[in-house]
């Protein structure tokens, strides 16, 4: 038997597949359903009046037992706003306790601790691990396979992530208190399964850095590839006693210890209707992008994944993009206000697209990689030609919109994320600007020719400068700079700090552009002649201001 969540409900379904059977009918959420080692409980975190809780049900349908009773409710920002907690994460080998990860005792909200309630009902007790996310026990209990952070529980969870909280899997002796780490990845090990001398594990260790199963052998250290999804990280699997049930791109998939194979299960989830209804939602309140036609008079936005154009005084909102199952966003209206540009992200991959600004005819992409994630801000060039854009390997790219050619202007390999925020065109768009990283970890500023592609680095780096704008001549370059120093001395100590360092900057682009802070003088103008004195100052000099003489007509 396989559990699973969907619709927000509990169902399960024989690992052959066919239609599946409703445990759950509550108006609640109900999530992360998991079976009792003795296959007679489901456990599940139930999302009811506000409030998650933990819930056992019997495997054969019947009514919902509630096992936790904690408010997870917390002011934040003027409204109260549900954490994830009292997440179930599985059971005792002797099915006697449900595991689950709460707050309760944790002094940062990112930080879950496990408990263990027992299924009779009773008072949740804490696991010895301060830290905890998911986790399995070996056959006696004795020992538990963990993660300490439970960094697959949160909103801003991130793919490819190889920093300081990507998790590993450690082993804690509940007898002497010993722990272990077992896995030394750069990257993501986590959902540790225990059976037998193997530990299964989800890694993105493989070519493709995608989440899939893998398998170590506690006695040799050997270490395995089990599936091999190219495209969507497995999502939740969980350990059962002839194999292991995940989910994968929406669907339903059991591994089997028997055969070493993975199986999808075929599975049709009766709705009845429930949640099925097409709804009106307020797009206004989504707004993730917005820019303006070069004439005023319409604005693009983009929100819930679709744009829409809205006139400034009268009119209609018209949405241009109909693509279903597709995040259309960072919507840039072109200088001449023929074309709007965007991002399509279609949850596969994502692609710089350009489509009319009236909506009609079909888009065109400019971009066909399927590999790389493509980003903002785009930015069109004044005559209309160009337009910049980001990837997910922190290069900075040039299109020309009417031939497709491209060109990669540089990269900033020091930036994991979001670099070339600050590109500007020169008026005549044969320049580009931008600030990058340089080996000294600090931005600099430079310029590109469009068309010689050349590269220039015009400030030295010995500051952070970023934020480049061009004059309306295109004879300057405006910039941010923090090399104020102003330091200030604490009343506390003998520390001092510099504060607000950055200031606006300005310098010539070519050798022969004067200085807008050269030094000026004052030259001096010719007197100009008395009324009805036409003539009769010929040949004489004009009267300098400074001079004390006198004349007369």
């Amino acid at each position: 038997t396989v559990v699973f969540e969907a619709g927000g409900a509990v169902w399960k379904v024989g690992v052959q597949g066919g239609e599946a059977t409703r445990l759950t009918s509550d108006s609640g959420h109900d999530s992360h359903p998991l079976l009792s080692p003795d296959g007679k409980w489901v456990a599940f975190t139930g999302w009811y009046r506000g409030n998650t809780d933990v819930y056992v049900v019997s495997v054969n349908g019947g009514p919902v037992k509630q096992l936790t009773w904690r408010s997870i409710n917390a002011q934040m920002h003027g409204k109260i706003m549900t954490a994830p907690d009292n997440v179930v994460i599985g059971w005792t080998p002797n099915s006697e306790d449900v595991v689950f990860l709460s707050r309760r005792e944790s002094f940062n909200p990112q930080i879950e601790r496990a408990f263990e309630v027992p299924v009779t009902g009773g008072l949740p007790v804490a696991l010895p691990m301060p830290w905890t996310g998911p986790l399995s026990f070996n056959a006696s209990g004795t020992v538990v396979a963990y993660n300490k952070l439970a960094r697959v529980l949160r909103a801003f969870h991130r793919k490819h992530y190889y920093a300081g909280q990507a998790d590993n899997i450690y082993t804690y002796d509940l007898a002497s208190g010993a722990s272990t780490q077992l896995t030394h990845w750069k990257g993501e090990d986590a959902y540790p399964m225990w059976y037998g001398n193997t530990l299964y594990f989800a890694s993105d260790r493989g070519k493709n850095g995608v989440l899939n199963l893998w398998q170590r052998d506690l006695k040799t250290g050997a270490t395995q590839q089990v599936t091999d999804f190219p495209t969507y990280d497995v999502d939740w699997p969980s350990l059962g006693n002839t194999g292991i049930a995940l989910s994968d791109g929406g669907l339903l998939y059991v591994y089997s210890f028997a055969t070493g194979k993975l199986t999808q299960v075929p599975v049709t989830v009766p709705l009845g209707g429930s949640r099925t209804l097409p709804y009106e939602y307020a797009a206004a309140k989504m707004i993730r992008g917005a820019d303006i036609a070069p004439d005023g008079k319409l604005a693009v936005f983009s929100a819930r994944g679709a744009l829409f154009t809205v006139p400034a005084e009268y009119g209609h909102t018209t949405e241009i993009s109909h693509t279903v199952a597709s995040n259309d966003k960072d919507p840039m209206w072109s200088s001449n206000g023929k074309w709007i540009a965007y991002i399509r992200d279609n949850g596969v991959d994502s692609q710089v697209m350009l489509r009319a600004a009236d909506g009609k005819g079909a888009p065109k992409a400019l971009t066909r990689e399927a590999d790389i994630t493509y980003a903002g801000p785009l930015l069109w060039s004044p005559n209309g030609d160009w337009l910049t854009y980001t990837d997910s390997r922190q290069r900075l790219w040039l299109v020309d919109v009417n031939t497709g050619a491209r060109k990669e202007v540089t990269t900033d390999r020091q930036k994991i994320i979001g670099a070339f925020q600050d590109v500007a065109f020169s008026p005549d768009s044969r320049w580009l600007a931008f600030s990058k990283h340089l080996p000294n970890h600090l931005h600099a500023l430079f310029i590109y020719g469009v068309d010689n592609g050349q590269l220039h680095q015009i400030s030295r780096g010995d500051f952070n400068d970023s934020n480049p704008a061009f004059s309306q001549d295109g004879k300057y370059l405006y910039f941010v700079s923090a090399r104020l120093v102003n330091p200030v001395l604490s009343a506390y100590n003998f520390g001092a700090s510099g504060v607000v360092p950055d200031g606006l900057y300005v310098t010539t682009l070519e050798a022969s552009t004067p200085s807008p802070f050269a030094p000026r003088t004052q030259v001096p103008a010719a007197s100009k002649p008395k009324s009805g004195a036409k003539g009769k100052t010929k040949g004489k000099k004009p009267r300098h201001p400074w001079s004390t003489s006198t004349s007369t007509a």
